[in-house]
């Protein structure tokens, strides 16, 4: 009986010994560290995504609707890259309401301006703009651009324009008028998501072309009437200063 025990327990240390063996020649491992692994790639994950997210929030892409007053009201598309390069377009319509500011400037003889206000007149303006954002934790901005204007009038001439000799029966006035434009601003991003911008400005003339034609068969046409009148709404247009702006937007980063 003892023998056998002897050898029970002789087999038992042999199959031991290998596990044994084996525990001792694996590295020391930390309990805390094992369980560590699995927290170790969430954490990389968690990091990836918290990388990008701030990569995609440092880029601006908005689609807003803007106002300018005292011109128009329309829409603009801005981007804003990560180093503060703004780029920017928008479209506005000029109603006629929105025009008295040209009649203003423009008009000055008491029959003219009498006839110019009863003009069915409106416009459309498209802008493109670039400018920059120096400061990155500040939404202070500076931009200037180009405009360009297309106004549209027609008026029943009741009485004589200065300059222009006497005219009657309708016409239709037509001008293209190229822009330049400034404007110091401030935006908002609220969640990286709303935007709201408020800027201050100025809008000068470059250039104008205006063309006048009559309406109805019956208007006699005085081509050398016409010419006068065109290049005095031209010059008028080309000379009446700077017109200063204020403009506001709000919409949404789509990034």
């Amino acid at each position: 009986m003892a023998r056998y025990r002897a050898i029970s327990l002789g087999l038992l240390a042999f199959a031991v010994a290998p596990v044994a063996h084996a525990a001792e020649s694996a590295p020391y491992r930390p309990t805390s560290a094992r369980a560590s692994l699995p927290r170790s790639a969430d954490a990389d994950r968690t990091k990836r995504k918290d990388d990008d997210e701030r990569r995609r929030s440092d880029w601006t892409l908005g689609l807003e609707a803007a106002g300018t007053a005292p011109t128009d009201l329309g829409a603009e598309v801005g981007l804003e890259t990560p180093f503060g390069l703004r780029l920017a377009g928008g479209y506005g319509f000029m109603p006629a309401a929105s025009l008295a500011w040209l009649r203003g400037w423009t008009v000055s003889v008491n029959d003219a301006r009498a006839t110019i206000d009863t003009a069915d007149a409106s416009g459309r303006i498209l802008r493109l703009k670039a400018g920059l954002r120096p400061f990155r934790r500040l939404g202070l901005y500076l931009d200037g651009g180009y405009a360009r204007a297309e106004l549209q009038a027609t008026v029943d001439v009741t009485g004589s324009v200065q300059n222009v000799g006497s005219i009657s029966g309708g016409y239709h006035a037509a001008s293209s008028v190229d822009l330049w434009l400034v404007e110091l601003g401030y935006q908002w991003k609220l969640e990286n998501r709303l935007l709201l911008g408020l800027g201050v400005g100025f809008m000068g003339t470059l250039n104008a072309r205006t063309t006048i034609t009559p309406l109805g068969a019956g208007n006699a046409i005085d081509a050398a009437m016409l010419s006068t009148a065109q290049t005095g709404v031209n010059g008028a247009l080309e000379g009446y200063g700077f017109l200063p702006t204020l403009s506001i937007r709000v919409g949404f980063n789509v990034l």
